[in-house]
This record gives C-alpha cells, sequence and structure tokens, in this order.
C-alpha cells in the first residue's frame, strides 16, 4: 500500500507535467497555475499509482504506466487542441511493438499487425461516413491512436475499446444536449475516450483475452 502510495504522490507531481507537454505539443501556450491543477494531478497519480496497485512491482506495471501517461497526454492534447499529436501515437505504436511480450499482444509481428488492422478499420469507417454525411467525422488522429491501442491491447480488445469509446462518447453528447443543446459546429473530442477504454483494458487483461467477455460477465 505505501508503493502506490508513493507511486500516486509521485504521479501527482508528474500530472502539470504532463499537462504541459500536451499544451506544448499542440503549439498552445503554457497556462498560469491555478485550482484547475487539481486534474492534471489527478490524472498523474492514477498513471503512476493504477498499475502498481492491479500488478505490483515489476516492469509490467512500470510499463503499463509509461503507456498510461502516453494516453494521457494524448487525451488531454485531445480535449485542448482537437489533436492527437503523431509524436504520441507513434510513441505509443513504438511500446506496444518492441514490448509486446508484456502488454496483452502476443509478439512484435502480431502487435504490428493488430495495430494496423485497427487503424484500417477506424479509417474504413472514417472515410465511409464522411462520404455519406458529407462532413468529416473522425480525426486521423484517432486513428492513429487506435492503431497504438491495437498494437498495445491486440485486435480484439482494441476493437472492444473502440465500442466502448464510442457507446460513451455518444451518451456523454445525449446528456449535454438534452441538458443546454448541442452547438451547431462544435466537434466532440473523441480521443479522451479511446484513452480511458484503452486505459481499463490495459489494466484489466494482461493475457491476451477480449476483456470486453469481462465486463458483459460472459467470461
Amino acid at each position: 500500500m505505501a508503493g502506490v502510495s508513493g507511486a500516486a504522490v509521485a504521479g501527482a507531481a508528474l500530472g502539470p507535467a504532463l499537462h504541459a507537454l500536451a499544451r506544448r505539443l499542440t503549439g498552445l501556450r503554457p497556462r498560469p497555475a491555478g485550482p484547475w491543477l487539481i486534474w492534471p494531478c489527478l490524472l498523474g497519480a492514477l498513471c503512476l499509482g493504477a498499475p502498481l496497485a492491479v500488478r505490483g512491482v515489476g516492469p509490467t506495471a512500470a510499463l503499463q504506466a509509461v503507456v498510461l501517461c502516453g494516453l494521457a497526454v494524448g487525451a488531454l492534447a485531445d480535449a485542448m487542441a482537437g489533436i492527437i499529436p503523431d509524436a504520441v501515437n507513434l510513441a505509443l505504436l513504438a511500446l506496444g511493438v518492441l514490448a509486446a511480450p508484456l502488454l496483452p499482444s502476443a509478439d512484435w509481428l502480431t502487435a504490428l499487425i493488430d495495430g494496423c488492422v485497427a487503424a484500417g478499420l477506424l479509417a474504413g469507417l472514417a472515410l465511409a461516413f464522411a462520404r455519406l454525411a458529407h462532413r468529416p467525422g473522425l480525426g486521423w488522429g484517432d486513428v492513429k491512436l487506435l492503431g497504438a491501442l491495437g498494437a498495445c491491447l491486440g485486435l480484439a480488445n482494441a476493437l472492444a475499446t473502440l465500442f466502448l469509446a464510442a457507446a460513451t462518447a455518444l451518451l456523454w453528447a445525449g446528456v449535454v444536449a438534452a441538458w443546454r443543446g448541442w452547438p451547431s459546429g462544435r466537434r466532440l473530442a473523441f480521443g479522451p475516450y479511446l484513452a480511458l477504454w484503452g486505459g481499463v483494458a490495459l489494466l484489466v487483461d494482461p493475457h491476451h483475452r477480449p476483456w470486453l467477455n469481462l465486463l458483459l460477465g460472459a467470461a
């Protein structure tokens, strides 16, 4: 417990740096310190504390913490600027491929193939939507992020992540629209939802099992 608490404290100190990195990668100016820092601090505490609480001390927990920090930077960047930096997606893809034995993917080649297939499927959906709706739907940063998650989690888990992220995003958009209306032209950042469920998948499933079955009680 002391180790988890220490990791959470270290993560809380790291949180503002993750926020600053997200702003830097998206070209935003640094934001003056204020009460808002509580949110990056909590996010950082989760990124470092959760893997240690779930896995215990070891290389798997350390690698998962790094992946979660990358997901946090991507989510923050998308929420603030509407883009997920290529540097974040490439770093996550590289981690998924190079460290496949410690993540829910099988080996580096399988991880690479799963990442490419996941990104290709979402790219196809995005292009089909844009063609039918005559307007863009998902950004290419979301496509690349799902590809990186495919490398880290395996194809089945990445698709489960996509399903739950889409359901959560639609639910949140519906709540906001019912509460105060949805402004015309407003874009819903999808990256934070992918990052959220991708992080859950990373922690829940270390052994290549499609974790959607766990959530639905089918396994």
